[in-house]
């Protein structure tokens, strides 16, 4: 029979391999979603007054999506549309006529039937057709402002994966 001393003193050799099974791995950063530095701005002259020329419009400036770290929905609207035609008219038209040869200055012929014959052949082809194809693609995407230039141009970062149909 197994002591209790003993089967303790197995527990407890499983103990640490049992709590590394809970262990995952720790998470790796998405490269998609860092926010890059903002560009040093240039410091605003100091001219000794109170009011600074640009510094008021926070007051009354609408604060979405200016700051490097703010979050915008980009919206997708795209639409596609070709289309073409063709047509093709061919005919060929031909015509032969053979006389029946003269053996000695009479006419050739055969069981009372001359041998003169005629031919004539007559194609003609005409064709058309069209394709066309229309895609339209319609979405969001969420993106992180990673940038802000100082013309206040916005560089946002963000991806989306989709998958398409052949179509």
């Amino acid at each position: 029979m197994i002591s209790r001393r003993m089967l303790l003193t197995v527990l407890l050799m499983l103990l640490p391999w049992l709590l590394a099974a809970c262990v995952s791995a720790p998470p790796q950063p998405n490269p998609a979603l860092t926010v890059l530095a903002n560009l040093p701005q240039p410091a605003p002259p100091t001219d000794g007054s109170i009011w600074r020329p640009g510094g008021g419009g926070d007051l009354i400036a609408d604060p979405k999506a200016r700051r490097v770290g703010d979050i915008l929905t980009i919206v997708l609207q795209e639409s596609m549309q070709a289309s073409k035609k063709s047509s093709t008219t061919t005919s060929k038209k031909d015509s032969t006529n053979l006389k029946a040869p003269l053996i000695l200055g009479t006419t050739a012929s055969y069981r009372g039937n001359p041998l003169a014959t005629a031919l004539s052949s007559d194609n003609s082809f005409k064709g058309a057709g069209s394709s066309s194809q229309s895609n339209q693609l319609t979405g969001e995407i969420t993106v992180v402002v990673v940038r802000r230039l100082p013309n206040g141009v916005l560089m946002v970062r963000g991806r989306k994966w989709l998958t398409i149909n052949q179509g």
